[in-house]
């Protein structure tokens, strides 16, 4: 019976498998070790992880909104900070991170993604002074130097003293200080 290598075929491509051989493109498969130990499992998981589809700009499928230069994706979550940027981080390692907006349109990025006037969404802010977080002069992108605009910022906001960025719609998008600790959605970003 000569059906079954096709039938086989055939789910592994509906199941999202993907052989071995076919990962990195070639048909090269791991080869155990002469004394028929088996495949390094970094090496294994490394070429899983490069698997991922990624885009003609070199960033993952997912992060399909361009604002800036930049190329955004949301995630409903909910994450705590941490868990967010983690999330963010091991999309495309180096490239990818919370959402910062040195280039991008923040509004037109939230609005491009879908996200409800009832969202609130971890975006990549940092207070360089833990002590005074309620000063908008004392708010950078994370990774960069760019201070986060005024006009960014929700009425009243910053405030509290924890160093952490959201976004929220407030009569259109604005940025607004929290704590990490509350599970919300969140954006990441590819750098170009």
């Amino acid at each position: 019976m000569r059906a079954w290598p096709i039938v086989t075929t055939l789910l592994t491509a509906a199941c999202g498998f993907t052989p071995a051989g076919d990962v990195a493109g070639g048909d090269e498969v791991d080869a155990a070790a002469a004394d028929g130990a088996v495949a390094d499992a970094g090496a294994i998981d490394a070429r899983l992880i490069d698997a991922r589809p990624i885009d003609a700009a070199g960033c993952p499928a997912a992060y399909g909104v361009v604002s800036g230069g930049g190329r955004y994706a949301f995630r409903v979550g909910p994450a705590d900070l941490g868990g967010a940027a983690a999330d963010c981080d091991d999309d495309l390692t180096g490239r990818t991170h919370l959402a910062t907006f040195e280039n991008g349109d923040l509004d037109a990025v939230l609005t491009a993604v879908g996200a409800s006037s009832v969202t609130t969404a971890y975006v990549g802010g940092r207070c360089e002074d833990a002590l005074d977080c309620d000063v908008k002069n004392n708010w950078f992108w994370q990774g960069s130097l760019v201070a986060i605009p005024s006009n960014l910022w929700s009425s009243s906001e910053p405030s509290g003293d924890l160093p952490f960025a959201f976004a929220q719609d407030s009569n259109g998008w604005g940025l607004v200080s929290s704590g990490g600790t509350v599970a919300r959605a969140y954006l990441c970003e590819c750098d170009p």
